[in-house]
């Protein structure tokens, strides 16, 4: 048979002595008192009838010599009725004690551990109810939290209004930087690809490769570091010593483009030039000079 967990087992209802004793509890309890000390009066009682004859003062009776000696005395012959008597005053008495005082210790102790018991067996349980008040208290939680990011928010506007406006303002300078970027990398690449279709004697390639050389440097040179403006100032310098033997041979366009290129690579490689020496410098100038 199976019940329903806001269902209790009834309890067991008691029968007979026990019953008596537990419904009349309060009864009880001096009654057992004077039946345990009759019981202890029945010991004491015997025990001075027999052998312990100095006890007699502490009994209300006081027998005499001959009822130790005349098995017809009365007195002897009733002290099997107090020694029976007593024990069973005794007993009962001692048992409506431990029901008036014990049982309740006991009761509660099995009550604590059949809750303990049930605690256990529906620890892993959890009921709807429980589910829907955890779910509530989550979304109130996280309500209040954006409600509360949401009034800072306002806050921070009303006292700097340009607050967000710079914070959209400085998104807004990293997607530019982001964008030239790839751009610049994109020109670059397309300048590669004339630069070895020049070499490969393009002439339509050749034609306007140094303004858009110079140009791409002016727009992108920022974005290089250190290494990157070393290594492309090096591949500029050897392009006007190719434009330089050129001009020699009697190339004239290449000596209408080196005067101009010269000075755009004075004004952007001048920090390299810097770690020339005196040398190396003075002949670059008389080459310049021829």
């Amino acid at each position: 048979m199976t019940m329903s967990d806001d269902a209790t087992a009834p309890a067991p209802q008691s029968s007979g002595l026990a019953g008596f004793v537990l419904e009349n509890r309060s009864l009880m309890h001096p009654l057992s008192i004077i039946m345990i000390l009759y019981a202890v009066w029945a010991v004491v009682e015997v025990f001075s009838n027999t052998y312990f004859h100095g006890l007699q003062s502490l009994t209300i009776f006081e027998t005499g010599v001959e009822t130790n000696i005349n098995p017809d005395d009365l007195q002897r012959n009733n002290s099997s009725w107090v020694i029976a008597s007593g024990a069973v005053f005794g007993l009962f008495g001692l048992f409506a004690q431990y029901v008036y005082r014990g049982a309740p210790m006991v009761d509660s102790s099995m009550a604590a551990a059949a809750a303990m018991i049930l605690d256990q067996a529906t620890a892993d349980r959890v009921s709807e109810d429980e589910i829907i008040s955890k779910a509530e208290e989550a979304a109130t939680a996280a309500a209040a939290e954006v409600a509360k990011e949401t009034a800072e928010d306002t806050v921070i506007e009303m006292l700097d209004p340009d607050a967000t406006s710079d914070d959209d303002d400085d998104d807004d300078d990293d997607d530019d930087d982001d964008e030239r970027e790839d751009r610049c990398e994109e020109w670059e690449e397309h300048l590669e690809e004339r630069t070895e279709a020049c070499d490969d004697g393009d002439d339509d390639a050749c034609e306007g490769l140094e303004e858009a050389y110079v140009e791409f440097l002016e727009v992108c040179g920022d974005e290089w570091d250190d290494d990157e403006r070393e290594d492309h100032c090096e591949e500029w310098e050897e392009w006007l010593e190719d434009q330089a033997e050129a001009c020699e041979d009697g190339d004239d366009d290449a000596c209408d483009e080196l005067e101009d290129a010269y000075i755009e690579f004075e004004e952007f490689c001048s920090d390299d030039d810097d770690d020339d020496d005196d040398d190396e410098r003075e002949d670059r100038c008389e080459e310049w000079e021829e």
